[in-house]
């Protein structure tokens, strides 16, 4: 069975419309003509005569019984040019071991050998194929409920069958931490079914039904969070590419350029001082601070307080102006919630411009494919020409904010600026300290952009936890069910709950796309895939079984705060450091987490503590793909996840740190499934006994 599941969660059903009665008839009819002319001239049309056939691969060996292999056949004239147009015929010299379909699919039927012929036109060509024995090392696999086990690619296993309703789920791995969309391949699991029968019909619906029976988003929120999704996605593109320019900034500039302050921000704050009515900005990002005078704009001051100051290009704020109550709306939230999470989370930021606050420019230069961003650039010294300064420097902490996704909160669909303002100065911070380590180590000591991103993503959503706990949902550190959005069991989205709901819809839509990864958004995953949602996901793994959230309200913080100083290794070495353990076996970890979360199997030693995934994305309708978290690649509806251990194959794509889980389980039958993995390094099989 190969893995047809529509790729994201952007998937349609396409309805063909039945044709009128008449033009069935019509239909009919031509049908039958077109048959008596093919039985009057033959089955070839007159063309170019057929001397050669190529059966394309020339060989393949199908690894276990019920494999199936795609053969395709190109014929030729004597000239060497292809001939199109002509029926091929496909057969095979002994169907007892594999047989062949019209189309040329062939499946294994029994250990042994077969050639398979594609005739055409009366010339023909052929192909070896050989179906291997039963695996001569297979290793049986011995777990009790809630065990785990890692298996290398070339591993031949045994699920032994045990009682009817045994399950397991075997998660395939890429565990690497290259950062390439293209590396993407295709991997098939087969499932041979070493004696077992269809004689009982497994249990297969969902380990536990979704708890919530309440109405869910309606289509208007939903298109807001899909937009936030995408905006999210093209959003860490940009961020990719201002890292990228950014290091090379900081290869060529002389080390004393950046701005050093006397400390950083003080933790109470100054005594309130008036900004600017109108203060002129420099919105280039060049990788060698370049700049003109046309990149010169003028920013209108709307809001401020104590933390905050909130200015609009000048241009801009004359066709849609950010009124003075969502600017204060911003400037609160940040001071209540964002602050406080970041200076506890990843430390205070600088102060380089001595003003005692962050200023917030809304601006086009963050356009509709940007949420927001921070420039490096600005950290430096704007006194001194390139590379002992950097004219283009704004010299002072500034953060460029998409002017629509503050406008969006007016209509109540969407409040992702509140959370996204608290994401942005988790990068003032961490963006100088990595600054700081690079012009220190003489090299590049930015992290990759879905730990800068995963971690942002942290920034928000505790700041979201921080004012939903404030506005009476769960206390910091409890775990998130779905009945908690639908107090008095009315779906209640607020500018508290909703950088909670965002990053849970994420987690939907990277678990579910096929393929995925952590470490970078694969090329074909799901639209709405992308390293904001991996990346938090993971970090709010890490931070539950390694930060002690899960039993300890905002336990991680010092974890994620060693992670992002300017003495910290770069990347994955950080996570190293700070753990003990290589991202690799990390992976491992996660796996195991996220097949045995919320099953009622004993939990892992490393489990997410302050979420309900099962319950909390019940919330959606849509993102929802059929089934349930965390989407094995086996489900085919809502209500079915598994599979028996009768004999199949799935195959599909998976991109670099990618994930593909199975859920498979026995009906009592025979001896087990015997489980092989087809893949290109690097790659495992984990295991989980569910049951």
């Amino acid at each position: 069975m190969h893995d047809t599941r529509p790729s994201g969660a952007a998937a349609s059903r396409i309805h063909l419309s039945p044709l009128p009665r008449m033009h069935r008839l019509r239909h009919l009819t031509a049908a039958a003509a077109a048959l008596t002319l093919a039985a009057c001239t033959g089955d070839s049309p007159t063309g170019p005569e057929v001397t050669s056939v190529a059966v394309t691969p020339s060989s393949a060996t199908l690894p276990a019984v019920g494999a199936t292999q795609q053969f395709s056949a190109v014929a030729t004239d004597a000239s060497g040019k292809a001939v199109t147009g002509q029926t091929v015929a496909w057969s095979t010299s002994n169907a007892s071991v594999a047989t062949v379909s019209t189309t040329g699919l062939v499946t294994a039927v029994a250990v042994g050998a077969a050639t398979i012929t594609a005739t055409v036109g009366g010339a023909a060509g052929s192909a070896n194929v050989s179906v291997a024995q039963p695996c001569a090392n297979q290793t049986t696999v011995t777990l009790a409920p809630g065990e785990a086990q890692s298996f290398a690619v070339t591993d031949c296993l045994l699920l032994p069958s045990g009682a009817a309703g045994s399950r397991y789920r075997i998660a395939v791995l890429r565990p690497t931490e290259t950062a390439s969309r293209s590396d993407v391949q295709t991997v098939t699991l087969y499932v041979s079914g070493v004696g077992v029968t269809a004689a009982a019909a497994p249990p297969t619906a969902a380990l536990r039904a979704p708890a919530l029976a309440l109405p869910r988003m309606t289509s208007a929120q939903t298109a807001a969070l899909r937009r936030g999704a995408s905006l999210a996605e093209s959003t860490a593109r940009v961020h990719a590419r201002l890292r990228e320019q950014e290091r090379e900034l900081v290869a060529g500039m002389d080390p004393d350029a950046i701005l050093r302050a006397a400390g950083p921000r003080l933790q109470t704050a100054p005594a309130q001082v008036d900004s600017p009515e109108k203060m002129t900005f420099d919105i280039s990002t060049d990788a060698q601070c370049s700049t003109t005078a046309a990149k010169k704009v003028t920013g209108i001051r709307v809001h401020e307080n104590d933390d905050l100051v909130v200015y609009q290009d000048s241009a801009q704020r004359a066709t849609k102006p950010v009124s003075v109550g969502l600017a204060q709306q911003m400037v609160n939230y940040y001071s209540a919630y964002g602050k406080p999470v970041v200076e506890s989370y990843f430390g205070a930021p600088t102060d380089l411009d001595g003003n005692g606050k962050l200023v917030l420019f809304a601006s086009p230069v963050a356009s509709d494919t940007i949420a927001a961003f921070v420039w490096s650039g600005d950290f430096f010294d704007n006194t001194l020409p390139y590379p002992q300064g950097c004219p283009a420097s704004n010299h002072m902490e500034i953060i460029y904010f998409n002017t629509d996704l503050i406008l969006d909160m007016q209509n109540g669909d969407s409040y992702q600026a509140l959370s996204t303002i608290a994401h942005e100065s988790k990068h003032v911070v961490s963006l100088y300290n990595r600054i700081v380590a690079s012009t220190r180590a003489g090299a590049s000591r930015f992290h990759p952009s879905w730990i800068e991103e995963g971690t942002a993503e942290i920034a928000g959503e505790m700041s979201s936890r921080r004012g939903w706990a404030a506005a009476g949902g769960p206390a910091v550190g409890a775990k998130v069910k779905g009945s908690d959005f639908y107090p008095g069991n009315q779906l209640r989205l607020t500018p508290e709950n909703y950088g909670v709901l965002l990053n849970l819809a994420r987690t939907v839509w990277y678990l579910s796309s096929q393929p995925n990864g952590i470490v970078v958004t694969p090329d074909g995953a799901g639209e709405s895939h992308s390293v904001y949602g991996s990346g938090w996901t993971f970090m709010r793994w890490l931070g539950d079984s390694y930060g002690g959230a899960g039993t300890t309200p905002e336990g991680d913080a010092s974890l994620f705060r060693a992670m992002t100083d300017s003495l910290a290794g770069q990347g994955t070495t950080g996570i190293l450091e700070q753990t003990g353990k290589a991202f690799t076996t990390l992976l491992d970890e996660f796996a195991v987490a996220v097949m045995l979360h919320e099953t009622g199997s004993p939990a892992p030693a490393r489990d997410f503590g302050t979420y309900d995934f099962l319950s909390g994305t019940d919330v959606f309708t849509n993102p929802d793909p059929p089934g349930v978290f965390p989407w094995p690649v086996t489900t085919t509806s809502s209500d079915n996840e598994s599979v028996s251990f009768q004999t199949a194959q799935y195959s599909g794509p998976i991109g670099a740190s990618g994930i593909r889980i199975h859920d498979l389980v026995s009906n009592g039958t025979g001896q087990g499934a015997q489980i092989q993995l087809t893949m290109s390094l690097p790659g495992k099989m984990v295991i989980t006994r569910l049951r």
